[in-house]
């Protein structure tokens, strides 16, 4: 029930309540394709994050120079962040062709994180 409820929590974006649920599931779990599993949703909730914030960063940079940053390196000259971010992975995001902010395309979770919409899209 717990996995189910952390789902549905993510799906209606409700992050900090499936951060929660997730966290509680891979601290209480001893099977590890659970903890696994667990741990893919706990990443994918801190990309999300990390880009809400980012994205918040570059609408402050656009509203100050009058257009939105191309790079993430933009956001740093402007000293609004001290340094490029890196996903969970280890990867330093970037910022797509509408200026949002996005895993890097070397990143292993760009994978599951399509995989996981895909799931989304396809289930009830």
């Amino acid at each position: 029930m717990k996995i189910m409820a952390a789902r549905i929590a993510a799906e209606g974006e409700s992050y900090t309540t499936s951060l929660f649920l997730w966290k509680d599931i891979y601290d209480s779990t001893t099977d590890p394709q659970v903890k696994a599993n667990a741990l893919r949703h706990l990443e994918l909730l801190q990309v999300k994050e990390d880009c809400s914030q980012l994205d918040a960063v570059a609408d402050e940079y656009a509203k100050r120079y009058g257009k939105r940053p191309a790079r993430v390196s933009d956001l740093v000259q402007a000293g609004l962040i001290r340094g490029i971010p890196r996903d969970p992975k280890g990867f330093a995001y970037v910022l797509g062709q509408d200026g949002k902010a996005e895993l890097n395309l070397d990143s292993p979770l760009l994978e599951r994180e399509l995989l996981f919409d895909r799931y989304k899209k396809v289930t009830p």
